[in-house]
C-alpha cells in the first residue's frame, strides 16, 4: 500500500483571477506574483503545522538528517517572500545570478512609486510602511549582487528621478563591505568603489521611517 506523502510548496504560481496583462501591471504585481529561482534549506520550506502533524522525514542516522534538513533546494520565490524570509534571518540564493539586476529593478520601481505617492499625500492612512522599510533594506543587499549587471550611469538616472521633486525626502546608505577575497584567488576586473557610481544605493528608508533604522541586519543574501 502506497503512502501517501503531502508535498510542501511553499510559493505556488498566482491564482487565475490575479492574472492580469502585462501592460496592465502595477509595480506590486511584479512584487507579490513575479517567481524566480532560489535556493534555501528544505527545512525552512516545511510549514510549522506539518511539522507538528506529520514530522520530518528520517533516516534514523542523526547526521545524516541533519545533512538532509540543511540541504538548499530550489523553490519559486516572489520577491516579497524573498524579502520576509530575509528579515526572518533566512538565508536565501538564487538560481541565476543575472536574475538579481530584474529583482532590483522592480524592488526600484516598486519603492520609487510608492514614494512619489507619500510624497504627493497629506496623510496617507493606508501605506504600508513597515513593508516598503522591510523592501528597502533588501534592495540594498540585492543591489550589492546586481550593481555590476547595471550600467556605470544608473544611478545618475535614479538622482534625475529624485530631482524631480526639489522637495524630496531623501536618505543615503553605504552599502556593507564586500566579502573578502580568499588566499590564492584574484579578483578580475575590480573597480574603485570611490570613482564608481554604482558602488552606493540611495535608500529611501527616511521616505518610509521617521528616522534612519537602526538594526543592524547581517548580510544573509547570498
Amino acid at each position: 500500500m502506497k503512502q501517501h506523502v503531502l508535498r510542501v510548496v511553499p510559493a505556488q504560481r498566482p491564482a487565475t483571477s490575479n492574472w492580469v496583462p502585462p501592460a496592465q501591471r502595477d509595480t506590486a504585481w511584479w512584487i507579490f506574483y513575479r517567481l524566480f529561482r532560489c535556493r534555501l534549506r528544505r527545512i525552512l520550506t516545511i510549514p510549522l503545522e506539518e511539522m507538528q502533524d506529520v514530522g520530518t522525514p528520517t533516516s534514523f542516522d542523526p547526521d545524516v538528517d541533519r545533512q538532509m534538513q540543511n540541504e538548499r533546494v530550489e523553490r519559486m520565490l516572489s520577491i516579497a517572500q524573498m524579502a520576509q524570509y530575509w528579515s526572518d534571518g533566512i538565508s536565501i540564493g538564487l538560481v541565476d545570478p543575472k536574475d538579481a539586476k530584474e529583482i532590483y529593478e522592480r524592488l526600484s520601481n516598486h519603492l520609487y512609486a510608492w514614494k512619489d505617492k507619500l510624497d504627493n499625500e497629506v496623510a496617507p492612512r493606508t501605506a504600508p510602511l513597515e513593508d516598503l522599510a522591510k523592501l528597502d533594506a533588501f534592495a540594498n543587499v540585492v543591489y550589492a549582487l546586481a550593481r555590476y549587471q547595471l550600467p556605470r550611469d544608473y544611478l545618475d538616472s535614479r538622482f534625475e528621478r529624485q530631482a524631480r521633486n526639489l522637495f524630496a525626502i531623501t536618505g543615503e546608505s553605504l552599502l556593507r563591505s564586500p566579502r573578502p577575497v580568499r588566499p590564492g584567488f584574484t579578483t578580475i576586473n575590480r573597480t574603485d568603489e570611490e570613482t564608481d557610481p554604482r558602488a552606493q544605493r540611495l535608500s529611501l528608508a527616511d521616505a518610509f521611517v521617521r528616522g534612519r533604522p537602526s538594526p543592524d541586519w547581517a548580510l544573509r543574501w547570498k
